[in-house]
């Protein structure tokens, strides 16, 4: 890695696979060109290790379209395993978090706005307001007994990227986990901003992205590094490495409650 090349930070923990976890599937599909619009500018983590609820957060805002951003920090602070450490999330718990308990708006709790400048590392810990607590209610992810389904949806590593790609077709964002190689912050500055190859690290760093399109080229990748890295904040990760091991673990973000 170049010496003046900025360090990227993870902040994901993989989520062990779990029988009890509902698991996604859909026939295949094809088609043209994707994109799901995020409806704000991509986010910037930089120290915290933010991306799991900042990559739910985003996919949310798909689903939803708020008119305000949501709280990642709110997010994080209800999914972090201890609340006295800034440590890394696992998937599963802050996307339980987000169903039962919800996410408020990111003026309620501030921190780490769309296209705005990356949060304090102190702001992990530093508690929300009680009055975030009836705001987070109204947009949280569906239990099954909101809606036909669950709010969220495990995928199995088998043909991962048909999955990927059905889910994403039916208008459901994803959810991705992927250690942090040398390779991704080359990305920063790419003309073509395109994952092909990838080395694997003794003992990787992982982060969590958002999957928000599909096209010729791979699938299109909303990540936490800000809005100049690659394109507007993306880059693409081809289909090969989709369905390598590669890829950690993934979840489809499926329905919103009410």
């Amino acid at each position: 890695m170049a010496r003046n090349t900025p360090r990227l930070r993870g902040g994901a923990r993989q989520s062990r696979f779990d029988p009890r976890d509902a698991i996604w599937s859909a026939p295949p599909s094809s088609g043209g060109p994707v994109w799901l619009r995020p409806p704000f500018p991509a986010r910037e983590q930089g120290p915290m290790r933010c991306c799991v609820p900042a990559a739910i957060c985003g996919a949310m805002e798909i689903l939803g379209r708020p008119s305000t951003p949501l709280s990642t920090l709110y997010l994080y602070y209800h999914a972090r395993p201890l609340q006295s450490i800034l440590g890394a999330v696992e998937t599963r718990s802050a996307l339980k978090a987000a169903q039962q308990i919800g996410v408020c708006p990111e003026h309620a709790h501030p921190g780490c706005a769309p296209g705005g400048p990356p949060p304090r590392p102190e702001d992990g810990l530093r508690p929300p307001p009680s009055s975030t607590t009836a705001l987070a209610g109204t947009l949280r992810l569906a239990r099954g007994a909101d809606v036909p389904g669950a709010g969220y949806f495990r995928i199995r590593a088998s043909d991962r990227a048909a999955q990927w790609e059905a889910a994403l077709r039916a208008g459901r964002p994803v959810v991705v986990v992927i250690p942090l190689v040398p390779e991704l912050p080359a990305l920063r500055n790419a003309p073509e901003p395109l994952l092909r190859h990838v080395s694997h690290p003794a003992t990787p760093d992982q982060h969590a992205v958002l999957l928000a399109g599909v096209d010729e080229h791979g699938f299109r990748v909303r990540d936490t590094q800000g809005p100049r890295f690659g394109v507007h904040g993306d880059w693409w990760l081809t289909r090969e490495l989709a369905d390598s091991d590669f890829v950690q673990e993934s979840w489809v973000i499926n329905s919103l409650a009410g």
